[in-house]
């Protein structure tokens, strides 16, 4: 069977998901596309007012996404290339690779061009010139390596060769920006038939059959009742969904006494559902990128109404204000079973004492990091990390009473008056 036979049923499977999704949620696909529109805008209007510093600094942006990229793929482990369950049963063997594996690479491909292009335009200041076509071709090789690659490690396992190929990728794709552009434009040609070469090689790669068909099955299953808004089940594909992640060990050193308690905030820590802190995690670091290179200043009632620092202050503030409520949770909830009846042979102290161990990394990576992307001095870095974890053994010992809401109020206080120090 041709793939061209199949193209009438997926698209009319399309149309109807699509139906569904209107259908139960149309309110906020309107609202969501309202927003999209505005942010889309305004972050047109900023990058044309900003090209020239863009323009000064495209090396580094570039050499960041490279890097962006490279480590996504290697922390990934979501499939890369979906197929329908149901497709997968009536297209098995080599039909399944000549078919559908094929024709998602050929979709990826045609939507890496797409962003690649986007990416050299901007990068470039919207000129058809050598700077573009060096990081548009570079970009679509290393997007494509890294869908090749991911491919790779979820079917067979983390991979030497592949990982390999991905660094070297990376290290010519940035080192060719700065070399001569007839040797520029010789790595990037050998690039690119690499890729190809390696697009054989996937698809004549035998796929692990049973963990993709689970895997599909649930997004598959998932995905039908969140278009059709069937609640009930939706919390019971989550409770499966926590429970299969409770089977998984996440650690290998021998558990002692003394380190078991720690391993196992850490592997509860792991368990939840850590969207919200990605996504500020990624919004702070999109502030402090913003504020770093002078972009927030240019939003005119931003500048206007001296929201810049806020805005930064705010920011970590957030991320940092988040840590310390899901590690007390986590804490309170310990304490809690223990009370109830859940033997445990540890003091309160010491349940305190392990939460505290599993958080001072964090603040300590989060600090100076930051610090040193803003610039700022050795001794306010240490006296900030010092505060914060400070702030941290503080929240841990907040009792959840009636004046527990003055107390994390205080708490959060204390949490921006810190950032502020670090931010000058």
């Amino acid at each position: 069977m041709k793939y061209s036979e199949f193209l009438p049923y997926e698209f009319k499977t399309k149309i109807r998901q699509s139906k569904a999704m209107l259908k139960n949620y149309w309110a906020v696909l309107i609202t969501i596309c309202s927003l999209a529109a505005y942010l889309i805008y305004n972050f047109v209007n900023i990058l044309l007012h900003n090209l020239q510093i863009i323009n000064r600094y495209d090396g580094y942006i570039f050499t960041f996404i490279c890097l962006f990229v490279a480590a996504n793929t290697l922390l990934n482990k979501k499939m890369p290339l979906q197929i329908h369950p149901a497709s997968m049963i009536f297209f098995s063997g080599s039909d399944l690779t000549r078919i559908f594996i094929r024709s998602t690479i050929i979709k990826k491909a045609f939507l890496y061009i797409i962003s690649s292009i986007i990416a050299g335009l901007i990068l470039s200041g919207f000129k058809m010139n050598l700077r573009m076509v060096q990081i548009f071709t570079a970009m679509w090789n290393i997007l494509m390596i890294s869908l090749f690659t991911r491919h790779v490690f979820y079917h067979k396992g983390k991979n030497i060769k592949f990982g390999l190929i991905l660094v070297i990728y990376v290290v010519v794709s940035i080192i060719q920006l700065y070399t001569n552009a007839y040797i520029s434009l010789a790595a990037l040609l050998l690039l690119s038939i690499s890729t190809f070469k390696l697009n054989n090689i996937i698809l004549s790669m035998a796929l692990d059959f049973d963990k993709s068909y689970n895997e599909m099955t649930f997004i598959n299953r998932a995905s039908y009742v969140a278009r059709h808004s069937m609640m009930p089940d939706m919390q019971q594909i989550t409770r499966e969904h926590m429970a299969q992640k409770a089977g998984k060990r996440t650690f290998k050193r021998e558990l002692t006494r003394e380190n078991a308690l720690y391993y196992k905030n850490l592997l509860t820590f792991s368990r939840l559902n850590t969207q919200v802190l990605a996504i500020l995690s990624a919004v702070q670091f999109i502030i402090i990128v913003l504020y770093k290179f002078k972009i927030l200043e240019s939003i005119d009632f931003i500048a206007e109404m001296n929201l810049v620092k806020p805005i930064l202050i705010l920011g970590i503030s957030l991320f940092i204000m988040n840590i310390y409520e899901m590690l007390a949770q986590q804490k309170e909830l310990l304490i809690s079973k223990s009370k109830e009846g859940l033997y445990l042979p540890y003091s309160k102290a010491s349940i305190i004492k392990s939460f505290v161990v599993l958080g001072i990394p964090i603040q300590i990576i989060e600090t100076f990091l930051i610090g040193i992307i803003l610039s700022r001095p050795l001794y306010i870095i240490l006296l900030v990390t010092l505060l914060y974890i400070s702030l941290l053994i503080i929240s841990m010992y907040i009792k959840k009473d009636k004046k527990v809401g003055t107390r994390v109020l205080a708490l959060n206080a204390l949490i921006l008056a810190a950032s502020y120090i670090l931010v000058g």
